[in-house]
């Protein structure tokens, strides 16, 4: 499996180092609950809501034998986040046996901290974006 994460029509590139065991993508359903004259609470759903996806994982200080080749350290990964903290981001994660995504999002949360090893722990949370331009 492969995480890259895009901006500027892939002028900025980053390819997620390590790929956790576990990402969390969720896809649910806008729901409006209500309650009517008699007191009755009614539910109405809609259409999907956007997508989030969340990911918990390191960015590496050095290169270690687990990681594929050619992966950036966390120096660049962090300068990445920093360049592109307030930008429309394309997420693209390949290999999936069931769930395969691209879609373009926005950070909701770029959380990290420095381990005892000088690998720098992450938690990202990413909520899909529809461009109001494109939905004419």
């Amino acid at each position: 499996m492969e995480i890259w994460l895009s901006t500027n029509n892939s002028r900025d590139i980053l390819r997620i180092p390590y790929i956790p065991p576990d990402i969390n993508i969720s896809d649910g359903l806008d729901k409006i609950s209500f309650e009517n004259i008699k007191g009755q609470v009614l539910d109405i759903t809609g259409n999907s809501s956007k997508r989030k996806v969340t990911i918990n994982s390191f960015f590496p200080s050095k290169y270690y034998s687990f990681l594929p080749g050619n992966v950036f350290l966390s120096p660049l990964c962090l300068e990445f986040f920093k360049r592109n903290r307030y930008k429309v981001l394309r997420i693209v994660i390949t290999g999936l046996t069931v769930v395969q995504i691209n879609m373009e999002c926005k950070i909701d949360t770029f959380k990290f901290f420095s381990k005892r090893n000088k690998d720098v722990g992450y938690s990202l949370v990413m909520t899909e974006y529809f461009n109001p331009k494109k939905m004419r």
